[in-house]
């Protein structure tokens, strides 16, 4: 329900994949509290950009269903 909240805002593909790198930092802070490593960057800006079909709802689905989420 979440996502489909209309308090929500989700960027848009454009938006994701013209700042990649603020894109996956702000996830981070909005997901877990905390900036991600250099590791954890890399991993999602390629993982992001290698994939066309990834979504912002699809990132923000993958960190809310995430070990570390559901910790906190």
């Amino acid at each position: 329900n979440f996502l489909n909240s209309p308090d929500v805002t989700i960027p848009t593909v454009t938006e994701m994949n013209a700042d990649l790198p603020l894109f996956i930092l702000n996830t981070y802070k909005n997901f877990y509290n905390r900036e991600p490593n250099e590791f954890e960057l890399w991993q999602f800006t390629n993982l992001i950009s290698s994939d066309p079909n990834i979504t912002p709802e699809l990132v923000y689905y993958a960190f809310m269903t995430s070990n570390e989420y559901r910790y906190y």
